[in-house]
């Protein structure tokens, strides 16, 4: 009998819960019709507090799907804890291959195993990833028929890149579509698509939103974010005048787009990589008069000022004309009520309070609302709720929250402003650029309470640079300026101002083709930012890198990751922006360019090789090269009848420039028509495999010269011949190239012919055939 009263009492708690709690809209934003009511849906709601996936609702995987390259489903990257589903995206150990298609990269799929959403409210709470993958959520369908023609739906509620690079409004903006897909076969599928966007207020990636869609009927979607209606969708009828009208499964996913930049290995590394589902609801409408009847406060306030009302909103649901009654307690006991009565069905209605006099400062007060028949009292109550832990208020503060003390300088700047007030109070901001100089000020009147607000100054000029800067913010009297009116205040000293500014201190502009370079940038930033290195082409955008950098000034080397090399030529250029986190090009703070960048194809070429060289078994020559990756530069040396030698080096990627030996089998003969040959090709191949080479041609062999020949030891000198019979002390001496002789020591020496030279005498000696002559 106590098991039986147990799960009675269980079954009510829960029927309950799920009818006391609403969508999320905000007051005149809820489409229900009247006489009806939302009653959530279980099988397709999740409040993810356990500590895994409920696998009686949710597959962890995709089971029709591996995932769109680079990027594939894996089960590790879904996770339930803290309150939250999360799906973290990862790069993979190493690459697979799934149907031909390589992934690089990990992503996650939770997928419904129901089937049958129909016709109702579906949302959720999300914050998105800050990479360059999507964080989603939609309802689709399988195909209608196993034969052709066949036809299937998808309903893409959010689609989202909280790190988008192709198209940055998917990080600032909810993006919903209709899909509706015809598969004639053996032809293509004919996607028949219609959507819309919306911003939300931020990045994406910055705070969890509310997502939702009301599919009302076939042909009408409405899509709300953070419980306000933003526009609808009516998909397609070019195949069926009814195209939206079969059940679905639900699905929230991360994944690659083809039209999106993946994140690169730095980014999954470094950047937050996990989309976060707090939580997904959904809902159906059902007749009110079917349902309990029920009454709650939407937010209401549990820390108020001392003031003469109090409006709160309630949410209800009722069958029959029912009495909505708001009171307000203190600890010691009731202290006002409003009742208002509401008609049939379920709403949100605004119930304002008037106490006697204003609350005396302090807590234990409480809200409690109930609904009831007509006229009846509190003894009549069909459900109520009470608030408890009620504070009023006991002292008015104002402080500025955060304040950047490094500003950019500008015309304008926005503050923080944090406030208490028993009642409603003028906010004074003011800018100061000295202890004694007043710039410029702001009012702004806020109700009584606690806020926080951002309050914008403008100046009468653009500021200056500088460290004594002043911020100061008042809290006064509605209607007053003067200081002694003061109820309190908060001040920030030493402000400095500072001028903000990127550009390239390097950037190379003649360079060889790979997918990452190395650049260096100057910048000075009021506060983090960042850097964008973005690399174009004569013809459009190639590839960027995102860099954060810090508040402050100094030079930091980037590297820029693009999807492929560039191919060889001329027209590129560099591009560098300084712009607010998170922020696309419109936000730009300041820019950088480079032009005139010139890729290089790569080659081999000499810088320098004689046209006369002596006979010898080795020459150098001095060569140039650009290598997109490691190469072999490949230096030859042929005789008219045929190749010499050759040597091979093996260069790093680059360009550069080195000196060449190549070692002859033999002493080269005197002759013309030799000639040398350079390429550069793959490590390891011959010349089967040559990427680019070039030939220097018309080299010559001839003999040596030998000039300024001191006699003063015995020496051997070839091919020294004959000249007159007489002795010689200095004078020029000319030798056929086809004799020879030797000098000795002695106090004349007689070469062939009579021909003698003193010891101790320099003689030009030349050889004819060898140039230059003497």
């Amino acid at each position: 009998m106590q098991i039986k009263h147990f799960l009675f009492c269980f079954l009510l708690w829960s029927m309950a819960t799920h009818m006391l709690a609403q969508p999320t809209f905000q007051p005149g934003n809820d489409p229900k019709p009247a006489g009806k009511m939302w009653v959530m849906n279980d099988t397709y709601s999740d409040e993810f507090n356990g500590n895994s996936l409920d696998a009686n609702k949710w597959y962890d995987y995709h089971p029709y799907w591996v995932g769109r390259d680079p990027a594939m489903f894996k089960t590790d990257a879904v996770d339930v804890t803290n309150g939250s589903m999360q799906i973290t995206n990862y790069k993979l150990p190493a690459p697979q291959v799934v149907n031909g298609n390589t992934y690089t990269i990990a992503c996650g799929a939770v997928v419904s195993k129901a089937q049958d959403a129909y016709y109702g409210y579906y949302e959720c709470r999300m914050k998105a990833s800050d990479i360059s993958m999507s964080s989603t959520f939609w309802l689709k369908n399988p195909w209608n028929t196993n034969t052709c023609p066949k036809s299937q739906t998808e309903l893409d509620i959010i689609e989202c890149i909280g790190g988008a690079k192709t198209f940055p409004a998917f990080a600032t903006h909810m993006h919903s579509n209709t899909h509706y897909i015809h598969n004639p076969c053996p032809q293509p599928q004919d996607w028949k698509s219609i959507g819309d966007n919306a911003a939300v207020g931020g990045d994406v990636s910055d705070a969890y939103h509310v997502y939702g869609a009301y599919w009302k009927d076939a042909n009408n979607i409405l899509f709300y974010i953070d419980g306000v209606y933003k526009y609808t969708i009516n998909p397609s009828q070019h195949y069926s005048g009814t195209p939206f009208d079969r059940p679905m499964f639900m699905c929230m996913v991360t994944e690659t787009y083809d039209w999106e930049i993946p994140p690169t290995d730095w980014e999954l590394a470094n950047l937050q990589t996990t989309t976060y589902y707090d939580w997904v609801r959904s809902w159906t409408l059902e007749d009110a008069n079917t349902a309990a009847e029920t009454v709650t406060l939407v937010n209401p306030p549990t820390i108020i000022a001392p003031e003469n009302s109090y409006t709160l909103n309630v949410d209800y649901s009722a069958n029959v004309d029912r009495d909505i009654v708001v009171e307000f307690w203190s600890a010691t006991g009731w202290v006002t009520a409003t009742t208002t009565t509401v008609s049939a069905g379920t709403g949100t209605v605004p119930v304002t309070v008037t106490p006697p006099a204003p609350p005396v400062p302090g807590g234990g007060y409480s809200w409690k609302v109930s609904i009831r028949p007509v006229g009846a009292d509190w003894t009549q109550n069909i459900d109520n709720e009470t608030i408890p832990d009620v504070t009023v208020l006991v002292e008015e503060t104002i402080s500025l929250i955060d304040v950047a003390t490094i500003l950019n300088v500008a015309d304008s700047y926005t503050v923080d402003v944090s406030y208490t007030a028993g009642v409603d109070r003028d906010i004074i901001v003011e800018f100061w650029s000295s202890p004694s100089s007043w710039t410029a000020a702001s009012v702004i009147t806020v109700p009584a309470g606690s806020s926080t607000i951002p309050v914008t100054v403008n100046l009468p000029a653009t500021s200056t640079p500088g460290t004594t800067n002043i911020w100061k913010a008042r809290l006064l009297p509605v209607g007053e300026t003067d200081w002694a009116q003061n109820i309190t205040v908060d001040q920030v000293n030493d402000i400095v101002i500072v001028q903000e500014f990127a550009y390239f201190t390097y950037a190379p502009t003649y360079t060889y083709s790979t997918d990452s370079y190395l650049v260096e940038v100057y910048y000075s930033a009021s506060t983090d930012r960042d850097i964008v290195i973005e690399f174009w082409s004569a013809s459009g955008w190639i590839g960027s890198t995102v860099f954060p950098v810090p508040a402050g000034s100094e030079v930091t080397p980037i590297q820029v990751d693009l999807p492929a090399p560039p191919d060889p030529g001329s027209g590129y250029y560099w591009k560098c922006s300084l712009r607010p986190s998170g922020g696309d090009w419109t936000q730009n703070i300041d820019n950088g360019l480079v032009q005139g960048v010139t890729i290089l194809a790569e080659n081999a070429a000499f810088i320098s090789a004689e046209n006369t060289v002596p006979p010898a078994n080795s020459y150098t020559v001095e060569v140039s090269y650009v290598a997109s990756t490691d190469r072999d530069v490949n230096v030859e040396f042929w005789s008219p009848s045929g190749w010499i030698a050759e040597t091979t080096t093996t260069v790093s990627a680059g360009i550069g420039t080195m000196l060449v030996t190549v070692n002859l089998p033999a002493t080269a003969s005197v002759g013309s028509g030799y000639y040398w040959k350079v390429n550069i090709r793959p490590v390891g191949t011959d010349y089967t495999q040559i990427i680019q080479g070039e030939q220097f041609t018309d080299v010559e062999v001839v003999a040596p010269c030998i000039t300024d020949v001191l006699i003063d030891t015995p020496s051997y000198y070839t091919e020294f011949v004959r000249a007159s019979n007489t002795v010689m002390t200095q004078g020029t001496v000319v030798i056929p190239a086809n004799e020879s002789s030797t000098i000795t020591a002695g106090s004349s020496i007689l070469l062939n012919a009579g021909f003698e030279v003193e010891l101790g005498a320099t003689l030009d000696v030349y050889i004819e055939g060898c140039t230059p002559a003497p």
